[in-house]
């Protein structure tokens, strides 16, 4: 959390919603928001019974905020789901995600079992996923990989809801805005060198032990 903040501490124009997954909110992650002087709002939620415990319920409550209060938002903008233990390049935001005016979607490195997951892109067109897990998905993105703008969430109603139990949650809810894949917006594709700008860099505990010695530590 320390180092996404110090990421977003570069981004102009920004509002972070933060959705803790727990009874409550914690005082450690509400003096990083604090300290990082960004826009913030900040709340917690668990999930929902029935639904999987991979964070559908909080990114739904994430969009049902957006849609509550930027429902009249006179300015463009853009909705990118986000994870703390991910490492982002600055460039992300202001070369790809300011910039979505439909569905962007750019490659993930070390998404899933993959060195890299990517749209195949052909004279400026998503042609098929250069991807390793299930590549016959209509979107088949890493969470990480797609922003959406916020003119199509407000106008449509897309969720991470149960008819996407089954499915990949990411490709079962870009569907929902009944967007061609031919007709979203590919990032990266033709830059030279082909750089990443987000990775998957997961936080584990190893097995560490031993005391805090007093110390805030969050395991």
């Amino acid at each position: 959390m320390t180092r996404f903040s110090q990421t977003l501490m570069h981004i102009a124009d920004l509002h972070w919603v933060v959705i803790e997954d727990a009874n409550a909110t914690s005082d450690a992650v509400q003096r990083i928001l604090v300290r990082s002087g960004i826009p913030f709002t900040y709340f917690s939620t668990t999930t929902k019974p029935g639904f999987p415990k991979r964070g559908w319920t909080h990114r739904n409550v994430g969009l049902d905020f957006v849609r509550q209060h930027y429902a009249l938002f006179p300015h463009n903008g853009v909705v990118y789901f986000a994870d703390d233990d991910n490492s982002y390049d600055i460039r992300l935001f202001e070369r790809y995600i300011k910039k979505v005016r439909t569905i962007g979607i750019w490659a993930v490195g070390l998404a899933g079992s993959a060195i890299v997951e990517a749209p195949h892109v052909e004279n400026g067109t998503i042609t098929k996923w250069d991807v390793v897990y299930a590549p016959k998905r209509r979107f088949a993105v890493d969470m990480a990989g797609f922003a959406v703008n916020l003119r199509l969430i407000l106008n449509k109603n897309a969720s991470f809801n149960l008819g996407c139990v089954r499915l990949s949650p990411e490709s079962c809810f870009l569907a929902q805005f009944g967007i061609p894949r031919e007709k979203v917006e590919p990032f990266g594709w033709n830059d030279e060198p082909k750089e990443i700008l987000v990775w998957h860099t997961k936080t584990k505990n190893i097995g560490t032990r031993g005391e805090s010695h007093g110390y805030v530590v969050e395991l």
